[in-house]
């Protein structure tokens, strides 16, 4: 158990250092950031909203949601793949599992980007109990959900 406590502080001590570098801020989270506000304000338009971007920023006539560091899902997913790097498991299987992760917070956060700019634009006053209480459990949810089941799927394998 020390051991796959201490590879998850290694992973995520990793993570961090990126997380608050420059080279990290330029090269991966706001690339990351903007390509979520433009993805988001594309899906947004099929939706039948009048949005345009402008870097993290979506607008419309009526609102705007600027997508910040922290709204990007970066954090929870690094978080996932440290847990899954740290468990022993063979590596196809890791890859798998965080294959599986990426793919499933990038879904769910252009989820959350788009309810909470339509909240914003249709209810504008649950949009901070919206953004601040309702997807914060929803992403603690999943990720212990997604581990629970990628150990799961571990526990099957060997039986």
């Amino acid at each position: 158990m020390l051991v796959i406590i201490g590879l998850f502080v290694f992973f995520i001590s990793l993570f961090y250092i990126l997380w608050i570098s420059s080279f990290g801020s330029k090269h991966l989270f706001e690339p990351v950031i903007a390509f979520y506000a433009a993805a988001s304000a594309k899906i947004l338009a099929w939706l039948g909203y009048h949005t345009s971007v402008n870097g993290t920023v979506i607008f419309s006539s009526e609102f705007d949601l600027n997508i910040k560091r922290g709204c990007d899902a970066i954090e929870a997913t690094a978080l996932f793949i440290a847990a899954i790097l740290s468990f022993p498991a063979p590596i196809k299987r890791k890859i798998l599992g965080i294959i599986i992760g990426i793919v499933t917070f990038v879904l769910v956060n252009f989820i959350r980007i788009i309810t909470l700019f339509i909240t914003g634009l249709k209810h504008p006053a649950l949009f901070n109990f919206m953004h601040d209480q309702i997807w914060q459990i929803i992403y603690i949810a999943i990720a212990v959900l997604l581990l629970l089941l990628w150990l799961q799927s571990l526990r099957h394998k060997e039986g």
